[in-house]
């Protein structure tokens, strides 16, 4: 399989809380790998999730995350940069 992180992830097992709908709805998840640029992030559900939405981890870190991918109950997000451009899907 071919690799497209531009920086490699840790292994992880960490809770999170995705904000979204201006703070009005939540969702938790677990984050299975992080990096300073995404992460993997499990569901126990299958939910809509909005492409960007904000994400609290357990260990305080508040994230800007932007969807990369969707496979069944897992979703790949990038974090996002104030004042970045984020990256189109070919260059992921």
């Amino acid at each position: 399989m071919e690799e497209h992180r531009h920086r490699p992830r840790m292994r992880t097992f960490k809770s999170g809380r995705l904000v979204f709908n201006e703070g009005s709805s939540t969702l938790d998840c677990v984050v299975r790998n992080i990096s300073d640029g995404g992460a993997k992030l499990s569901f126990n559900q299958v939910a809509a999730i909005p492409d960007v939405f904000q994400i609290s981890l357990s260990d305080g870190a508040k994230k800007t995350c932007r969807i990369v991918w969707r496979k069944s109950l897992d979703v790949g997000v990038s974090f996002e940069v104030p004042g970045e451009t984020p990256p189109s899907a070919e260059s992921l």
